[in-house]
């Protein structure tokens, strides 16, 4: 049985405003509010630490989130207000953000999600190499910078790298300081711009990478808004291209020193329409968002079914590799998993494979009906045991594959539904398991019709488990076919075979 997993809301207003955001992007499996660790706890009942204001584990990437919410005293002097609540806000989120990380990486056991820290946070293991992304919200400059810079200003700080500029005299212009680990600086106004136009977790990784290469490795020194790099972003297909920044960098005259994102690339965005179809696609994509957010809750509520007896970890892993594709490929994912699932015969057993932009994953939908004379639960664990097996016949397929997630769930439209999905690592097959495998495709005709790939022998010592055999009554040739079209059976699904699998690319070559 798994352990319900209870988290924070927030402090405040701002750092509950934030969570809500980070949690319609990142999911509530991913994203938590005011993790603790016990730095200063004194005695039992004491209370420990707050390690910041929301920290975001996904895979090996770690998001840390420090929101300040500091008044700026209009009222004054713009240069000296603008030091003052550049100290509150912006170098206090750094400090902040700079311990947390430091504190992850010497005592990443170390992190609770209760003040009195005694219930440990499952999700960071002591032995992975994590990559940080280091976040600072800052509040409540948007329209003093508006005003300051005056003409169309969108009211964003600006942003630049650039060595000897003398930033405590220039108002509301930050500067990365290339000798410490990247911070992004967003107000209020600009983070939700991101994660409304990144709302995927590996969409928001990507740009907030994709951003530091081209501010440290490229030549960008100045940006002026961070919608304004938002925009070019956008413009340059960055979600699917990688890294979008060279292609433009590339073309500049080396005779220029640093390079400057362009003003009014965001609004260049909005108006193009790009903006507007990209949104009108992406409501194709909350079938995809509402099925992991049903495994989500299930692990934190602790109701998950564990047959196997797995850890909240290795549930994790699981539902994270279905959250693991961008934006684009749910869209994809979402109608053609329905579509399958609709269209496959309720007598039929079925699949088909996804390629994702993890080049070493496949996402495998097994369909298998349920035989007469089953109980629920047998039928479940039936089901199990054909997930597993396409699994290796995946494997088999596609030997320069490692990780394999499947689900499986009932074909075709019925009363009662369930899905079971886990993730395999099969970094290689033995003899034994290969011939074994290869047998077991034949006799049960599984994957027989994707493409051929080139056959390998490989070494594992995970033992496979082979289904029991296809024992569903199929009905006679004149009867009405199962798959509810009214036709009789010989002249519809008849000779179709007990395995029609699919491979769909969700990585289109560009």
């Amino acid at each position: 049985m798994l352990k319900k997993i209870t988290k924070s809301s927030g402090f405040n207003d701002s750092e509950r405003a934030l969570a809500k955001l980070c949690s319609r992007t990142f999911l509530d499996l991913w994203s938590y509010p005011s993790l603790w660790k016990p730095e200063g706890k004194k005695g039992i009942n004491g209370v420990g630490t707050e390690l910041c204001d929301v920290t975001i584990v996904f895979g090996n990437s770690i998001i840390l989130f420090s929101d300040k919410d500091i008044k700026f005293h209009s009222d004054i002097d713009a240069t000296t207000a603008w030091k003052r609540w550049r100290k509150k806000a912006i170098d206090s989120s750094r400090r902040q953000l700079f311990g947390a990380m430091k504190w992850l990486k010497e005592r990443p056991q170390d992190v609770y999600l209760d003040p009195e820290c005694k219930e440990r946070f499952p999700f960071i293991e002591a032995d992975e190499e994590y990559e940080f992304y280091l976040v600072a919200v800052t509040r409540n400059t948007y329209e003093a910078t508006a005003r300051y810079f005056g003409g169309n200003s969108s009211g964003s700080l600006m942003l630049h790298s650039l060595e000897n500029y003398p930033e405590e005299e220039t108002p509301f212009c930050v500067r990365d300081n290339r000798k410490e680990h990247y911070v992004h600086v967003f107000d209020e106004v600009s983070m939700k711009m991101v994660l409304q136009e990144l709302d995927t977790a590996p969409d928001f990784i990507k740009y907030l990478k994709d951003k530091e290469h081209a501010v440290r490795q490229l030549r960008y020194r100045i940006i002026p808004g961070e919608e304004a790099f938002l925009g070019t972003y956008m413009l340059q297909n960055g979600p699917l291209v990688q890294r979008p920044f060279e292609k433009i960098a590339g073309a500049a005259s080396g005779d220029f020193d640093f390079l400057q994102v362009s003003e009014g690339e965001w609004d260049a965005y909005s108006s193009s329409g790009l903006q507007a179809h990209r949104r009108q696609l992406n409501r194709g994509s909350a079938f995809w968002d509402d099925f992991i957010t049903l495994f989500c809750k299930a692990i934190l509520e602790g109701y998950a079914p564990n047959p196997l007896g797995a850890t909240a970890n290795m549930h994790e892993i699981a539902v994270r590799s279905l959250a693991s594709v961008s934006r684009h490929s749910r869209i994809i994912l979402s109608e053609t998993y329905q579509a399958k699932v609709k269209e496959t015969p309720r007598h039929v057993r079925s699949s088909r494979i996804w390629h994702t932009e993890n080049k070493d994953q496949l996402i495998i939908l097994v369909l298998t009906p349920r035989r007469q004379g089953k109980t629920y639960e047998e039928y479940r664990e039936e089901r199990r045991q054909w997930m597993q097996s396409y699994c290796y016949a995946a494997k088999v397929r596609f030997p320069s594959k490692s990780y394999f997630t499947a689900i499986g769930t009932e074909p075709g439209i019925g009363d009662i539904r369930s899905e079971d999905v886990f993730t395999l690592h099969i970094p290689e097959l033995s003899p034994e398991e290969l011939e074994s495998t290869k047998k077991l495709m034949k006799e049960e005709n599984i994957l027989n019709d994707t493409w051929q790939t080139k056959r390998s022998i490989y070494s594992q010592d995970t033992d496979i488990r082979k289904p029991i055999r296809n024992q569903l009554v199929t009905p006679g040739r004149n009867d009405p076919c199962g798959c509810g079209s009214g036709k009789k059976y010989k002249k519809c699904c008849l000779g179709r075979g007990y395995d029609m699998g699919a491979v769909h690319g969700l990585v289109h070559p560009r």
